[in-house]
């Protein structure tokens, strides 16, 4: 049984991915379990019952009876029992659906036929932190929060940015498809990624947050001072709004279109997402990060 074909009550193994102990409104103390069955990631929770006991199971495989529910129109998950298992997890580590390595290849073979302003400052951005990104996550639960999902969301930017200049023909195609790669390489400091490709956030990660960190991470790179100003720049404004988190608003046009390849990526990531539940003429609940109801047609 995988999570979507739970209706009312089910047991079926999950990854143990994380365990929090949180205070009711009563003063009792319950569990928030995060699982994944490879496809699906959820929170369930536990009642009258304290984390410690489950600490030592997280990263192991569990047989877990869950019973769903609804509260404010979102759909709910208790646990009733959890039993560890010896069975593998590889099976149940949500990855990104293209092949890592040949993600990082195309990247790496793109970055080389850059222009030789460029080419050198992302090379050693990217070559200095492969290993991590070859399994880093985007995000502790938003879009691209699984293994490999920063690669991912820097392959598809990218590739996006690389098109957009085929209209935009006045665009600095190689500058716009750097920001792709770098905008939110600060993650690789604002985040601890595990193996199981579960993210949380670091205390700088935390305190100054990834643009701060990304262009912390330029200035210790060698390269064309004008390059490297642009790409933190870019960084600094890829939010958009300072309401929305961007030190600064784009003033190149370049940083607009980062900015807007970036929403676009983002919220077509959770779009897609959502269509993994659901089945065709139907309405999803609210979507947070959307702000909105999905329809799959």
């Amino acid at each position: 049984m995988k999570i979507s074909e739970l209706t009312n009550k089910g047991t079926l193994d999950v990854l143990l991915l994380g365990v929090e102990e949180k205070v009711a409104r009563n003063n009792s103390s319950y569990v928030v379990f995060q699982v994944t069955d490879g496809v699906e990631t959820i929170f369930v929770q536990q009642w009258n019952s304290v984390a410690e006991p489950y600490k030592k199971e997280i990263g192991c495989v569990v047989s877990m009876t869950i019973k769903c529910g609804t509260y404010n129109g979102k759909k709910t998950y208790e646990s009733l029992m959890i039993e560890v298992t010896d069975k593998p997890t590889d099976a149940f580590i949500r990855k990104v659906p293209v092949d890592i390595m040949d993600m990082w290849t195309e990247i790496i073979e793109r970055c080389n036929n850059m222009r030789k302003d460029i080419q050198p400052i992302v090379l050693q951005i990217l070559m200095t932190n492969k290993e991590k990104l070859l399994y880093w996550a985007a995000a502790k639960q938003m879009h691209h929060a699984l293994y490999g999902g920063l690669l991912y969301h820097m392959y598809r930017m990218g590739n996006a940015a690389d098109a957009v200049c085929n209209t935009y023909v006045n665009l600095d195609r190689d500058l716009l498809v750097a920001g792709a790669y770098l905008h939110d390489i600060g993650k690789l400091r604002e985040l601890n990624t595990d193996r199981l490709g579960t993210a949380e956030y670091t205390i700088p990660g935390t305190l100054l947050g990834h643009m701060v960190l990304g262009i912390k991470m330029l200035d210790e790179v060698k390269g064309d001072q004008n390059i490297i100003f642009q790409l933190e720049h870019m960084i600094a404004s890829h939010h958009g709004e300072p309401e929305y988190g961007a030190i600064v608003r784009p003033a190149t046009a370049e940083a607009m279109m980062l900015h807007e390849l970036d929403m676009m990526d983002s919220k077509i990531y959770q779009f897609e997402e959502v269509y993994e539940k659901m089945e065709s003429g139907t309405l999803s609940e609210k979507i947070f990060g959307l702000n909105t109801s999905v329809f799959k047609n």
